[in-house]
């Protein structure tokens, strides 16, 4: 890339007055002394100090970050400018947090970039997402449009070191297919030639010398085709690994070179059991192809290793990955406990409100009801009383009414009888 990333680090190092405590700042004016004569050991230790006075500072917190980023330290970098960017900071200043996050999030993804390019593009994507949110803090930030472009510019071209790469390993793992298929064939066809050797020599050729001689030959013709294509098979295998030139190539390059060697110690003892074969010595030519079929056997156990090898890592990398998505959505649920907290706040006093107006409600029924009660009671005691009025108002009338016939007929007996003859 013709372009550098520019300004590669917005530095903020002024003492905010009055932010501080007069050791706080005292502390921090030396550790800025240290910081620009590059001692940064000396001026993290005085921030360090500084931050024990004013935990709280945002601004202590950046100048840690720029340490940290001086020093190649990105992650803890990042870590710091992301603690400065917090809190009620004014969006000038969060800016130029975001600018450096995308700063260092950028030199990580150059660091991984021909170790592990799928992580050096998970960097550079990070690094352009802290580049737009520092735009849109503050348009006017110098230079992040710049590295915006050149973050885009290096994704685009880890993206295509990506793709190189995995038919780079399509390409490898055809290769590694097609040499353990061929090194399979010529074991199994050793070991048999061998057996086969075995079960001729167990003739005694005393009784037929010619069927000896006759099966020496045919085992040596089908011997020396073996050896034949165990060579040609080995020199391929040092001419790939001579092709392998990339340092990304270099397990690719061992594998082969560790088969064309096995493949050439298998060779060298089908040669020598040619040699044999060619004076007819079946005896003597059986360890030597014993020994070419181990060769060969061992050549597939270095294929068969590489293979568990790369599915380890396969599998380590996609728990690593699952690992890390947990470990994402955990951190996001715990940026939030607040809303949690408030939600359930907000919940418990609209519940605790509910049933206020419900208890209210309820009072007041039970007050309308014990109302209405007591008026029904009024009205029926009114009843009783007028009843016992009314009963008591006949009880002195009838006893009126008996003292009047009563006084009629004491009347009646005080007057002289009247004559009837009138």
């Amino acid at each position: 890339m013709n372009k550098r990333l520019r300004s590669c680090l917005v530095i903020l190092l002024s003492v905010c007055g009055c932010a501080f405590a007069e050791s706080a700042r005292e502390l921090v004016r030396r550790g800025n002394e240290a910081f620009a004569g590059e001692k940064y050991e000396e001026a993290l230790e005085l921030y360090e100090k500084g931050s024990v006075e004013e935990p709280n500072s945002p601004r202590i917190e950046f100048n840690r970050g720029a340490v940290h980023y001086r020093r190649e330290e990105y992650e803890k970098a990042r870590e710091a400018f992301g603690e400065a960017a917090t809190g009620t900071v004014p969006a000038v200043f969060e800016a130029r947090c975001r600018y450096n996050i995308g700063n260092a999030w950028f030199k990580e993804g150059v660091r991984q970039a021909d170790s592990d390019p799928k992580k050096a593009l998970e960097a550079v994507e990070k690094s352009i997402g802290a580049y737009e949110h520092a735009a849109r803090l503050d348009p006017e930030l110098p230079h992040v449009g710049a590295n915006l472009e050149i973050a885009r510019l290096k994704m685009k071209s880890l993206l295509d070191e990506i793709s190189k790469r995995q038919k780079q390993k399509q390409k490898q793992q055809k290769q590694q297919e097609d040499a353990g298929k061929k090194i399979q064939e010529l074991a199994r066809r050793q070991r048999q030639a061998a057996q086969e050797n075995q079960r001729m020599s167990q003739r005694n050729p005393r009784k037929n010398p010619q069927k000896q001689a006759a099966d020496a030959q045919k085992m040596g013709q089908k011997q020396k085709k073996i050896t034949e294509e165990t060579k040609q098979l080995a020199d391929r295998m040092e001419q790939a690994a001579q092709q392998q030139q990339s340092p990304q190539q270099q397990e690719q390059k061992d594998l082969l070179e560790k088969l064309g060697q096995k493949l050439q110690e298998a060779a060298g003892r089908q040669k020598q059991a040619d040699e044999k074969l060619d004076r007819k010595k079946l005896d003597e030519a059986r360890p030597d192809q014993e020994a070419a079929a181990k060769h060969l056997e061992d050549a597939l156990k270095e294929l068969a290793d590489k293979k568990k090898q790369e599915q380890k890592e396969g599998d380590k990398q996609k728990k690593d990955q699952q690992d890390k998505k947990k470990g994402e959505e955990k951190k996001q649920g715990e940026k939030k406990p607040d809303d949690k907290q408030q939600g359930d706040k907000q919940q418990g006093e609209k519940q605790q409100d509910d049933k206020q107006q419900d208890d209210k409600q309820q009072g007041e029924k039970k007050q309308e009801a014990a109302q209405e009660k007591g008026e029904k009671d009024e009205k029926k005691e009114g009843k009783k009383k007028k009843a016992r009025l009314s009963k008591k108002a006949r009880d002195l009338i009838n006893q009126e009414k008996k003292r009047k016939r009563e006084r009629q007929a004491e009347q009646m007996g005080n007057m002289p009888t009247v004559d009837k003859d009138w």
